[in-house]
Order: C-alpha cells, then structure tokens, then sequence
C-alpha cells in the first residue's frame, strides 16, 4: 500500500511543520520576529499545523464543553492552509489532565481509564471533538502523550501493569468511536523515542506496548541521549541518528511514522555548553532528520519543537523549581534548562533566527 494511502487525509509525501511554544509573552521584537517567520514558512510551502489540548481544557466539568477553545486554534491554522494534527491528551508525564469529576476518581483507583462511565464520557466528547476537526480538514487525531512518564509514577510494576491495560482499553474503545464518526482520521498515542532516565535506572521500557496501537506510529525525537550517570548530553552525530530511526521504525512495522516533536537545543551563544551541543549541532540534527524524512517513504510528517526557546522563566516555573524541590541534581538541572531555553529555531531574547532556520525553510 502506497504511503499516501496510509494517512489518506494527509496528501502524498512528507511534510514539516512547527509548533510555536509556550511562553506566555515574548520581548516586543521576538513577537514581531515569530509573526514575521511563521508567514514565511506558510509562503515557502508549509501545509500542517498542530494544537494539544488536554480533555479538561475542552470538558472542565461533567458535560460543560469549550468548544469554541478548539475552534479558535483549527480555525487559525484553516485560515492559512494547514491541515492540523491535534492532540486531546488524557495522559501525560505525572498528571491526571481529565474533567475535575473523574481526575480525582482515577487517581484514587475508584475508575479506571476502561471504566464504562470514563469511556461514555469520553465518547461524548469525541462526538463533537472529530466533527470539528474534520471540518478544518484535519488529519490525525492523537489520545495522549508519552504514556511511560505517567506510568512511572505508579507505586509498583503491579499498578504500571494494570493501568497500562487500563489504557490500551481506552485507546482501543475511542480508536473505535473516533473511525464510527470518520473511519479515514488516524489515532495514535505520541510516545518518546528512547527511555527516559526512570527507564534507564529501572531497566524497562514502558512505552512498547503503545508502539503499534494506533493507525499512525506518533515520536517525540530529540538530538539528545542519557549517559549511563543519567546526564543528558547531545546526540546529533549522523551515524547514531539514523542508527536510531532504524531502531524505532523497526518498533512499529508497516505504520507510518510522524514525529510530532522534533528538536535539538544549540547551546549558549556564549560560554560552554553544558550538553556539549552548539548551532552546527542543532543544524546538523535537523538536515540528518530531513534527509531521513525525504528519502524513507515510511516517515510521514514532522512537526519542530519549537519555533522560539522556552523563556527561562517558564522554565524556571516549570522544571527547574519543581526539580529541586524533588531533589534531583543541580548539574542535571542546569542541562534540562539548557535544553529547553536553547531549543528554539529563533531566540527567546531577540527573535533572532539560528541557522537551523534555514535548514528547517529548505525542507518545505
């Protein structure tokens, strides 16, 4: 079966898109800059979008919808071309994202993710969710994001084992609604290439039972690797890059493959990376993962993470406060900092465009 047949509503080829960020706000000139090169990546070719939203963000109580929240973001993407990928996430790293009614039950054990009352609500939601979507010509519908970081979180290989059947049981019941509603939209669950450093340290990978239950085989892919101390180093030599996309198409047959993240940090443009990474890393990273892209039928889509570094406030917020307050390592947290404030086409600061911007322009 040709390729374009497996995603039948994505057109033929590859494709490259990108996601924005984050942060909340931006320097008045990274603003301009981020408007300035999302029109010329849409007057270059780019024809995809991507939205998340978590199922509480659209179904925040029982049965009281934000529809217009979804709306908003598809239409944005409609208005210049994009055919969208969204993401409604009902898992994800160590967060219950679900309506406030049932997130404290499951949380509790009371449900379980294959419960009849999650799965009738769930099917509620889709209702509306798939009509909406097709309606801005959107292609892939994923159910939830990198399901071995939520897991982890679990008291014992016990409790991982049941919700891991918990969810498939989920994913199964909405695949089945969402193609009742359109049978041409893909699901899939996003899942990381690679073990995290839980993984690592435990000698499991909880991921591999979520490869190949979806319709399209959805990565996160990053130019970055834990050494056996757990440090997060940069990984963007050639050899070892598509050493690795072997490995991971080899994990899911016959599907096709999106990346829906796709990114390496460039490291400070003074001073000593703390990853080792640098620009003609993170350039080199992006023409390897294009080159792949173009030339294996099997690699569908791409979607950067992310256009503009995460601000190191954000990441502050976010990571790097919670890190500590957790205990983990100053010296892994300066790393994961790095990663996320250097991770940007563009700079944080100044809107500045690295040099992987013009890689990125030459794959559309």
């Amino acid at each position: 079966m040709p390729p374009s047949a497996d995603l039948p509503l994505l057109p033929g080829g590859d494709h490259v898109g990108m996601i924005v960020g984050f942060n909340p706000s931006h320097p008045v000139a990274t603003a301009a800059a981020i408007d300035a090169r999302w029109r010329e990546a849409v007057t270059k070719g780019m024809k995809i979008g991507r939205v998340q939203m978590d199922w509480v963000d659209l179904e925040p109580a029982p049965n009281v919808y934000k529809k217009e929240a979804l709306r908003a973001q598809l239409a944005t993407l409609s208005r210049d071309g994009l055919a969208p990928f969204l993401s409604v996430i009902s898992f994800e790293n160590d967060e219950l994202p679900l309506p406030s009614d049932l997130a404290p039950r499951i949380a509790s054990g009371e449900l379980g993710y294959d419960s009849p009352e999650v799965l009738e609500r769930h099917a509620k939601l889709l209702d509306w969710v798939v009509p909406l979507l097709r309606e801005h010509h959107g292609w892939a519908l994923a159910l939830g994001n990198e399901p071995g970081n939520f897991l982890e979180n679990l008291p014992t290989a016990a409790d991982r084992e049941k919700v891991t059947a918990q969810i498939l049981g989920f994913v199964a019941a909405a695949r089945a609604k969402i193609h009742a509603l359109e049978p041409k939209l893909a699901v899939t669950v996003t899942v990381s290439e690679g073990r995290n450093p839980w993984e690592i340290a435990n000698g499991v990978d909880l991921e591999v039972p979520f490869l190949k239950i979806g319709d399209v085989a959805s990565f996160n892919f990053y130019g970055t690797r834990f050494d056996e101390d757990l440090n997060l180093l940069n990984d963007t030599d050639p050899a070892r890059l598509k050493s690795r996309i072997d490995a991971m198409l080899a994990g899911v047959g016959d599907l096709p493959v999106v990346f829906q993240e796709l990114g390496a940090q460039a490291g400070p443009d003074a001073g000593t990376s703390v990853t080792g990474s640098s620009l003609a890393s993170q350039q080199q990273f992006f023409e390897v993962i294009f080159g792949e892209l173009r030339s294996r039928a099997q690699l569908r889509a791409a979607y950067v993470f992310q256009l503009v570094d995460w601000s190191p406030a954000l990441v502050e917020e976010f990571f790097s406060a919670p890190f500590r307050r957790d205990g983990v390592p100053e010296s892994f947290i300066r790393q994961y900092a790095e990663s996320l404030e250097t991770v940007g086409l563009i700079r944080y600061r100044d809107g500045t465009a690295r040099p992987a911007w013009n890689t990125f322009l030459d794959a559309l």
